[in-house]
């Protein structure tokens, strides 16, 4: 059977019935493991297996949980701060992100627009754009963009190059 409610693995590779039952269902092919002796499929107990691997990796957990405080009260405060903080940037990175993503659904409905057409992603989509557009242009060698200017602008690593709009009786 297959659990449901807190004892439910939530996180990604638990071990689920549901994946071993269509497993069976799409090959068809009897298993000698868990064969009776008049032929037909028997499912092996899974619940108890799987409870048994929540339990192990909970108690796991645990003792790691432990280990960490129990080192972290060996440090010094700032030992302690430099250790911790990286778990806070992240935290406070994905409580940013849920805003944001929280802001855009509210936008969107809002203004009955679909989430990608709003302004705000689509300047960001410009900026990745040019990123990348930036990373290919610093990926071409420096001779090939340059060309037969390559020595003048080397010269005191002066690498504008300046070029002339216009001109003298042009307003630009």
């Amino acid at each position: 059977s297959v659990m449901k409610g807190a004892d439910s693995p939530s996180t990604p590779g638990t071990p689920s019935t549901a994946g071993f039952d269509s497993y069976l269902a799409i090959n068809n092919q009897p298993n000698r493991d868990f064969m009776v002796p008049d032929g037909e499929m028997e499912l092996p107990d899974r619940e108890a297996e799987i409870r048994q691997a929540l339990a192990t990796l909970k108690e796991s957990r645990k003792k790691e949980s432990e280990e960490k405080i129990k080192k972290l009260n060996g440090l010094h405060i700032f030992q302690r701060h430099d250790e911790v903080r990286e778990a806070r940037i992240l935290l406070r990175h994905e409580k940013r992100r849920a805003e944001w993503e929280a802001f855009r659904q509210r936008m969107a409905k809002r203004l009955n627009k679909d989430i990608d057409d709003l302004v705000f992603n689509r300047a960001d989509e410009f900026r990745m754009i040019m990123e990348q557009r930036d990373l290919l242009g610093k990926a071409i060698p420096i001779e090939e963009r340059q060309g037969k200017n390559l020595w003048q602008m080397s010269l005191r690593d002066a690498w504008t190059r300046y070029v002339t709009l216009g001109g003298p009786l042009s307003a630009i």
